[in-house]
């Protein structure tokens, strides 16, 4: 029996020496201490010594103060930045709606069902588009890249749109929604992917309610705002703004 504890004394003693000396390189201190945190020569803290010593998010937090990724004024910006992501997308879709007797009086001979392809055109394609969409986001392109992508769709779509509208070219207008759709509801994706990498537990849902009620204050922005700029500018300003 002593010789068996002797062993196992031996065993913890090799086991404490090696941890030392993977926690300490470069031959610096350990005292031993439940709180120590052993330090490099160019004064940095190894990954390992914030394992043993304390959670990385709490020193982290020291640190580097209230800015921090882990404090409620760093999410708050973020998730401003992510409901910005599709305010700007829904205040554009709803352009034709707030400027539909401008637009009628933009093109006289345009029908009713003409009007309704700048909706259907936008629409239809994403039933099957955002599934294609996010497994693209999710298998290659990644939730950074696929929003930059899906934005910059999103704008060149609006352009051709007013473009469309400025030169009384219906084809590029209904194109250009056709473009705008491909962006926009697959930006959404991207959004609530990005939400989802940044909420956990009990913030998730609120997160999707706050960027959900931003998307919709876009499109009730257009409503009050499209028309007053069509008033000072033309149909044109109104596309564009």
């Amino acid at each position: 029996l002593s010789a068996g504890f002797s062993f196992g004394e031996g065993r913890v003693s090799q086991g404490v020496t090696d941890l030392r000396d993977k926690v300490s390189p470069g031959g610096s201190s350990w005292d031993g201490s439940s709180r120590s945190v052993a330090l490099k020569k160019d004064g940095r803290v190894p990954t390992r010594a914030l394992e043993l010593d304390c959670p990385a998010e709490e020193h982290d937090s020291e640190r580097q103060g209230c800015f921090h990724p882990q404090r409620p004024l760093y999410k708050a910006v973020v998730l401003f930045l992510q409901c910005m992501l599709t305010f700007g997308s829904f205040y554009c879709y709803d352009i034709p709606g707030a400027l539909k007797s401008n637009f009628f009086k933009r093109f006289p001979t345009l029908t009713q069902l003409e009007y309704n392809l700048m909706y259907s055109l936008y629409s239809w394609p994403n039933t099957v588009q955002v599934f294609f969409g996010g497994y693209i986001i999710d298998k290659y392109l990644g939730v950074r890249w696929g929003c930059v992508i899906c934005a910059l769709l999103g704008l060149i779509g609006q352009i051709m749109v007013s473009i469309g509208v400025e030169t009384r070219n219906l084809d590029l207008i209904l194109l250009g929604r056709f473009v705008f759709g491909m962006g926009g509801e697959t930006l959404c994706v991207a959004q609530s992917a990005y939400v989802a990498k940044w909420f956990k537990g009990a913030e998730l849902a609120t997160a999707f309610g706050i960027c959900l009620s931003f998307s919709r204050l876009g499109s009730a922005v257009n409503f009050d705002i499209s028309p007053a700029v069509v008033t000072m500018e033309g149909p044109y300003g109104g596309f564009v703004a």
